[in-house]
């Protein structure tokens, strides 16, 4: 039981580290935002954006809406 424990816990911490090292910041969506302005805003792309945050459609994007910034 320990093992798995240890296990559960070594893999949480790992998944996290990534998830930080992946994402610099998050980004609350503006009225008149896009993926496209955000991303120039940033210097990124929305390809990166998209995909950091699993966006099944990149045109579509919700004022309020959190995105994860690579």
């Amino acid at each position: 039981m320990k093992k798995i424990a240890s296990l559960l816990l070594i893999t949480l911490i790992l998944i996290l580290t990534t998830l930080s090292a992946v994402a610099d910041f998050s980004y609350t969506v503006q009225p008149g935002d896009t993926l496209f302005s955000i991303a120039r805003r940033y210097d990124t792309t929305v390809s990166a954006i998209a995909g950091i945050n699993s966006l099944v459609n990149p045109n579509i994007i919700y004022v309020g809406q959190v995105l994860l910034i690579p």
